[in-house]
Formats: structure tokens, C-alpha cells, sequence
């Protein structure tokens, strides 16, 4: 199993999911890895530098869907739902497209999906790559880049924007009403937020990097 990057399961379901940069879906059973892949989109997927098979989250209480967050072959975002023919196999056919993002750099394409317990699927996205905000995407409300995004499964996506000010969210997670955000740093300082789950709240990059200005050796931080 060549670069795995993520594992999941349901809370008490024996058969984990571990996901592998190049596009495959792999199950996990009683500590063994079966011998065929659950679902391989290899095809789809371009997996160079920061960009492949990034992030996996399993639907909260349907267990025949699953959502993955991949670079496509242009290594533009793309996140799709994929339903389960059983707990050892998926439809490389049943792909849904709930999202496109155009990437303008190979890096920064951030990562992780995760359900809130309402059932909105959230995903983290990178500020478009480069260094030092190069396109200008951390304090722009009008993008999805550079922040966390909200979509629904069921029905219209309507992808907005729930957090803002972010430079790379490769990882977060969600626990007893707060969000931890492991969002990777220029140079000199690596971030983890944790704050409380909800939308609007502005992380502060490329003002800040971590809790010091990044610019300017004075900045407004509110």
C-alpha cells in the first residue's frame, strides 16, 4: 500500500478505510489489509507534490456513501460521493460531483473532509499555493480557498465558505463542539487552532502567521 495518508471507520464497525495519495481506497479488517482495493481511481487522480487522494469521510448515517476529496488530472479540487456495493467494494461508476475548484498551484491544496454533527460535510482548502498568499486568496471572502467549506450531500451542494484566513488546513478535526486546525505554517511557525465549531471565523492569514504578525512587525489582529 504505497503512501497511505488517511484512515477512518465508524465507531464501533470493524472494517476501517485507509486512502492512498494515488487514488485508492484500501479496507482495513482485523488489523489486515484485504488484497484488492475497495475503489481505485488512479485514472482520475493526479498525484504530484501536495496533490492526489487527499481526505475520506464516510456519510454519518448512510453506510452505503462515502466522500472523497482528490486532485484531478488538471490537479484541480474535486470532491465526490462514491457509494459502497458492499463493505469490500465501490463503484468507480457511482461518482457524484459535489464540488470543482480551480487549483492555480500544485501546492496548498489543503485536505481533510469531516462531518459536523449536523451533517454539513466541511472541507479544508489551501490559499492557492505559491508562498506569502501569492494570489491574494486569505482575506477574500469572494473564493473558497484559503479557509474551510461547507457543503450539503443531500440534494444542492451550495458550497460557502465557513471560515476564512487559513494558509494550508491539511488536517482538522471535530470533538465535543470544538475544531482543531492543523494549518501549516510559512517559516518560522506552525499553527493549530482550536476553537469553537461555527461558521464565520476569520484565522487571520496572510495578516498573521500563527499569533505573530507576518508582514509587518505590527498588525490588527482582531
Amino acid at each position: 500500500m504505497p503512501f497511505p495518508v488517511q484512515v477512518t471507520a465508524r465507531p464501533g464497525d470493524e472494517t476501517a478505510y485507509v486512502i492512498t495519495k494515488g487514488g485508492e481506497v484500501w479496507a482495513l479488517t482485523g488489523g489486515q489489509v484485504q488484497s484488492e482495493p475497495v475503489l481505485d481511481i488512479s485514472d482520475r487522480v493526479l498525484s504530484r507534490q501536495e496533490q492526489g487522494l487527499l481526505s475520506i469521510a464516510l456519510h454519518p448515517s448512510d453506510p452505503n456513501r462515502f466522500y472523497l476529496h482528490y486532485s484531478d488530472s488538471r490537479g484541480d479540487t474535486v470532491v465526490s460521493e462514491f457509494t459502497f456495493a458492499s463493505s469490500l467494494e465501490a463503484d468507480p461508476a457511482s461518482e457524484r460531483v459535489l464540488l470543482q475548484v480551480d487549483q492555480p498551484a500544485p501546492n496548498h491544496n489543503g485536505g481533510m473532509l469531516q462531518f459536523t454533527s449536523d451533517g454539513t460535510l466541511l472541507l479544508g482548502l489551501g490559499d492557492g499555493g505559491g508562498a506569502g498568499d501569492r494570489f491574494n486568496n486569505g482575506q477574500n471572502p469572494d473564493t473558497l480557498l484559503a479557509g474551510l467549506v461547507a457543503l450539503t450531500v443531500d440534494g444542492d451542494p451550495n458550497p460557502t465558505k465557513y471560515a476564512m484566513g487559513l494558509r494550508n488546513p491539511w488536517r482538522f478535526w471535530i470533538d465535543d463542539g470544538l475544531i482543531y486546525v492543523g494549518d501549516v505554517g510559512q517559516d518560522a511557525f506552525e499553527e493549530i487552532d482550536v476553537a469553537p465549531l461555527g461558521p464565520g471565523l476569520n484565522y487571520g492569514w496572510p495578516i498573521a502567521e500563527g499569533l505573530h504578525c507576518f508582514r509587518a512587525q505590527e498588525c490588527d489582529t482582531t
